[in-house]
């Protein structure tokens, strides 16, 4: 069983008649791939770059997709700058929390180890990206640095659609809700709950429960 939420899957319907039947999807904080699993279920056909920077899980990922020629795997994250050997807490038993921030309200329950991972930035990779028609970031409260790192990326080849977490890390990670919206909107992107109700920079809610939001380029929504 894919441990996608609810509303990613109801994202990648909506996108269905809005793309082509071999989409790119950029899965950047990927784990061992479930949302590009649910990705490949949906586009069979659809090409993926799966960013994951901790050694234990990235080789999980690529055995994953070894055998799949759609799937590209590479073992470092992103963020806003080039990196190498950046501290990451890597939570062993729920590994999807795993964060380049410490979180104390969280860490002390779980069995938590620094590791030393690799990063880089969208602007630095972009030249060698396909057009990309959904980019998802799940970095655990990194959000707002991938997208800081990627500023040409946005403005000279924007993503159809980008989704990506809203959570209590942000708190740990100094982010805002209002911060992202507010940088998405700056590219001509408009978000989305999964409710499909709009989020604007005036109405947005610094609300920490964990959930995803979709980003559409250029309004394609309605």
């Amino acid at each position: 069983m894919l441990s996608c939420g609810w509303d990613e899957f109801a994202y990648l319907e909506f996108m269905k008649d809005k793309i082509s039947d071999k989409p790119f999807l950029m899965d950047v904080g990927a784990n061992i791939g479930d949302f590009t699993m649910a990705f490949l279920q949906k586009y069979p056909e659809g090409m993926i770059y799966a960013f994951e920077p901790i050694k234990d899980i990235y080789s999980r990922l690529e055995k994953r997709f070894v055998y799949n020629e759609n799937v590209h795997c590479f073992n470092f994250g992103l963020s806003d700058k080039e990196e190498n050997n950046r501290t990451i807490y890597y939570v062993k038993n729920s590994e999807g929390m795993s964060s380049l921030h410490y979180r104390p309200a969280y860490f002390p329950k779980f069995q938590v180890e620094e590791r030393k991972v690799d990063l880089t930035t969208l602007d630095i990779i972009r030249d060698t990206l396909p057009s990309v028609d959904l980019l998802k970031i799940d970095v655990e409260g990194s959000e707002k640095q991938v997208f800081n790192g990627g500023l040409l990326f946005l403005k000279e080849t924007p993503p159809k659609f980008i989704q990506f977490e809203v959570g209590e890390c942000y708190i740990d990670s100094h982010s805002t809700f209002k911060e992202v919206v507010d940088l998405l909107y700056s590219f001509n992107y408009k978000v989305y709950n999964k409710n499909f109700n709009l989020i604007t920079p005036e109405n947005v809610w610094e609300n920490y429960d964990c959930q995803n939001y979709l980003a559409v380029f250029q309004n394609e929504y309605e």
